[in-house]
């Protein structure tokens, strides 16, 4: 019951506990302690439910039995009355869930010691109600208390402490304790930005996501949590700055910018581009002399471009970027790293308006600029080798673009200890393509690019996401195409079934990619002669195409007539 309730599957944990309690009853009798832990268990977890009535149920049952075993003086007895004080500060009475918190608080002072992480929970808890009944001077002296205890136990640099620091800032604005409200809002962002640094390396350095601008990297949700706390942070910290330092100031502009950044993490591109265009404006408009269109100007705006590439707004995007490019160039002069990375900008603003020559110049003129500033053998130099690849090929000059694919990849794999995975798979598959298009026509080089790019989604990338499994799909897919090609029956069905398992990781049961790998299952299968398989992956092509394209649709015409 506890494993069950520790992974969220609380309905199984009840039951668990139900087991667990007939068992233990029946064994040991009724006022046995560890019936006791097990109606403690199952009461906080029907408190955490909103099943109030059976959780008091439970608790006070507990709370019966630890008391007659230990007395009421117990720090068992205490987790129980505070669990029974969460309980009425939801749904009964806050001034009596008061009393509860007071005497479980008693009680582990007495029992813990005034420096224990428990007594600081509990503190905490006490401060959140008194929050509840705006006995505002008392939470705050609560908060305090909890806090000091939480940094001398856990460090400075700690979850807890970031959370207890933000409700000590919403109380002091609350009082209108502006001053001291900030202060502790900037110390929680403090803590925040620390954490995700420690568990999200990318945040620091150049996350070049722009390679992948139609599946832009995901963050893990125990990251989302983390940013989502620190937007909080931000959204509580702004009007207090612009309050306090008038809303034109370099701190507000500063913090606008820092905001567009987690918006863009947390791929919310209408925020992103309000905290960015937010920030431009701080930065124009508290600078009252001198010249306003600066390096830092164009950055801002370089950014806000960025996630108007991302929500598809390509022709906005492309106007940001001339204007950002126009003013770096006037700044720093044309051989320098920014006007490269708002020049590579501007180039995937041209591909996705479908105008591939100004965009394959624009990426020529980005590698010249990066390789005269950081060498030819850079990875930045590879990325933009990618893009220019890109134009080649959809130009139709497959040769130029095959070779500037494998120069890229000979820079990945030289710099083999820095290179982000992520870009080498997309690498590997879009040389594969390329070998397999009919110009080229190098089935096996094929076939080896998409074996290699398994290889290292599997021994690379976290098999549980949902990215890694999309990868493999594709991964799969393509080699299994190119098996059958072949003619490899068994080795196509394989690879064809691993697709499938891989996509309906991603994507459910129903899209239109499962339906494509299901068509080409049932070919497989019939061609093995093995009819009965084939019948049932065509019969869920069919069904599939039928609910996502339609049933007058050609494709859906032709699976009708092949299952026929």
């Amino acid at each position: 019951g506890f494993s069950m309730d520790n992974v969220g599957k609380s309905e199984e944990a009840i039951e668990y506990y139900d087991r667990a309690l007939e068992i233990r009853i029946e064994c040991l009798g009724q006022d046995d302690l560890r019936v006791a832990e097990t109606l403690h268990n199952k009461g906080a977890l029907l408190c955490e439910a909103d099943r109030a009535d059976e959780a008091m149920e439970c608790l006070e049952e507990a709370l019966r039995i630890r008391e007659l075993h230990h007395g009421e003086e117990h720090e068992s007895c205490a987790d129980t009355m505070q669990w029974m004080g969460n309980l009425l500060r939801k749904h009964g009475d806050p001034s009596e869930a008061l009393d509860y918190f007071k005497f479980a608080l008693r009680i582990k002072q007495t029992r813990l010691g005034n420096d224990d992480i428990d007594v600081a929970n509990t503190l905490f808890n006490t401060a959140v109600l008194l929050d509840d009944l705006e006995k505002y001077e008392l939470s705050l002296i609560a908060y305090k208390e909890a806090l000091r205890i939480r940094k001398l136990v856990l460090g400075e640099k700690n979850d807890e402490v970031a959370d207890t620091l933000f409700c000590m800032g919403n109380v002091a604005t609350v009082i209108e304790n502006h001053d001291e409200a900030l202060g502790y809002f900037k110390e929680s962002i403090s803590i925040r930005e620390g954490l995700i640094s420690e568990e999200d390396p990318t945040s620091q350095v150049i996350d070049d996501t722009l390679l992948f601008i139609s599946n832009p990297r995901s963050l893990r949700p125990d990251l989302v949590s983390q940013y989502q706390k620190l937007i909080k942070c931000f959204e509580e910290a702004l009007p207090l700055t612009k309050l306090l330092a008038g809303p034109n100031h370099k701190d507000v502009s500063r913090l606008l910018d820092r905001m567009g950044e987690v918006y863009k993490r947390l791929h919310d591109w209408d925020n992103a581009i309000g905290s960015f265009q937010g920030s431009l404006r701080a930065r124009k408009e508290g600078k009252p002399e001198g010249p306003k269109d600066d390096k830092e100007s164009a950055l801002l705006m370089q950014r806000a471009g960025e996630c108007h590439l991302y929500k598809n707004e390509y022709g906005r995007a492309k106007s940001i970027f001339q204007s950002a490019l126009k003013i770096l160039e006037q700044n720093l002069g044309r051989v320098t790293m920014p006007v490269a990375s708002c020049t590579y900008c501007l180039g995937i603003a041209y591909y996705y308006l479908h105008d591939y020559t100004h965009s394959r110049l624009l990426f020529e003129e980005c590698k010249r600029i990066q390789v005269q500033v950081v060498g030819e053998n850079n990875n930045l130099v590879a990325r933009t080798l990618c893009w220019i690849a890109r134009q080649h090929e959809k130009l139709d000059e497959h040769d130029i673009a095959l070779e500037k694919y494998l120069s890229a990849l000979r820079i990945y794999k030289l710099n083999k200890s820095s290179s982000d995975f992520r870009v080498v798979i997309m690498l590997l598959h879009s040389i594969g393509k390329t070998y397999e298009d009919d110009k080229v026509n190098l089935v096996d080089l094929s076939l080896k690019c998409y074996i290699e790019e398994i290889n290292i989604i599997q021994s690379k990338l976290d098999q549980g996401e949902s990215e890694t499994a999309n990868l493999l799909s594709d991964a799969y897919f393509s080699s299994g195409l190119l098996l059958k090609k072949k003619a490899d029956l068994e080795a196509s069905v394989e690879h064809f079934e691993k697709a499938l398992e891989m996509a309906k990781q991603c994507d459910g049961e129903q899209s239109e990619r499962i339906a494509t790998i299901e068509d080409n299952l049932g070919m497989q299968y019939a061609l093995r002669h093995e009819l009965i398989q084939s019948k049932t992956h065509f019969s869920s092509a069919y069904r599939i195409y039928e609910q996502t394209i339609g049933r007058d649709h050609i494709v859906t015409s032709e699976g009708s007539e092949t299952s026929g």
